[in-house]
């Protein structure tokens, strides 16, 4: 039993929770059920490192592990290192159209050398350090 009724919720405003979230096709799949069609989603997505004595200094760090160390760093929380691209992916996939990417905050420069290297190809958008997505339910 969902503790919001089937497609009750008109709008879902966020802000920096959805990379905190491990299983976001089990996230998606009920924003499905209790949103309306037509239904409006707002939310900022904190891209960055959120280890406060590093982030200022290596806003990326936590792109530089492979998926095994970084798993072995795992706590309850942990960003999900999920690039703006997947968000978009993920939510198209679950009866989101016109979804957008709006960068809020962004690297000027970025050195793409010491990333893991599933984060070097160009759609990671790895400048992104913030974003907005914003998305129509169908």
């Amino acid at each position: 039993m969902l503790p919001i009724g089937k497609g009750s919720v008109d709008l879902v405003f966020s802000q920096a929770s959805f990379e905190h979230i491990d299983d976001l096709d089990a996230m998606a799949s009920q924003m499905d059920m209790v949103c309306k069609p037509g239904a409006v989603m707002v939310v900022e997505i904190d891209l960055k490192t959120h280890t406060r004595w590093i982030r200022d200094r290596d806003p990326n760090n936590i792109y530089r592990y492979n998926d095994f160390l970084y798993r072995l760093f795992y706590f309850s929380g942990i960003p999900n290192r999920l690039r703006p691209f997947q968000y978009k992916e993920l939510f198209e996939l679950n009866g989101w159209s016109d979804v957008k990417i709006i960068p809020i905050s962004v690297l000027s420069s970025i050195e793409n050398s010491h990333y893991y290297k599933k984060f070097l190809k160009p759609e990671n958008q790895m400048s992104y350090l913030s974003i907005i997505m914003c998305a129509r339910k169908n």
